[in-house]
């Protein structure tokens, strides 16, 4: 997890993020399963135990990241978002296999999030 923060400058971000921003772009996009983005009927799901989203950046060179937590007792199958940039999503951690994938994934391409799992990937161009 050290190393994430240290890769990751937008996990100890200094301020709120803002989510969609005036210019159209995001902060951090909070997604469904199906990798699109939540609307307020996603919000108002008490027996939800899933939740994605994507940090933004926090430099111009930097990466994005996506977050899947499955708290659910099954597997989630995951679509990997579209972002400004994002020609593949990389495996950093997935906590049900206990070491990441060696291949990268395309936005729109599926993923198996194990049952009360943590899943970080990075954005690659």
């Amino acid at each position: 997890m050290a190393r994430l923060r240290q890769r990751f400058p937008q996990l100890k971000p200094g301020k709120w993020m803002e989510g969609h921003r005036a210019d159209g772009s995001y902060d951090v996009k909070w997604l469904t399963p199906a990798g699109v983005e939540m609307q307020d009927d996603d919000w108002n799901y008490p027996d939800g135990r899933f939740l994605s989203y994507v940090l933004a950046a926090a430099e111009a060179n930097g990466e994005p990241l996506y977050i899947v937590l499955n708290g659910a007792d099954e597997t989630v199958t995951v679509t990997f978002p579209q972002w400004p940039s994002v020609a593949r999503w990389l495996c950093l951690v997935d906590t049900a296999n206990g070491k990441p994938a060696s291949n990268a994934q395309a936005p729109g391409s599926t993923w198996h999030a194990g049952p009360r799992s943590v899943l970080a990937f990075a954005g690659q161009p």
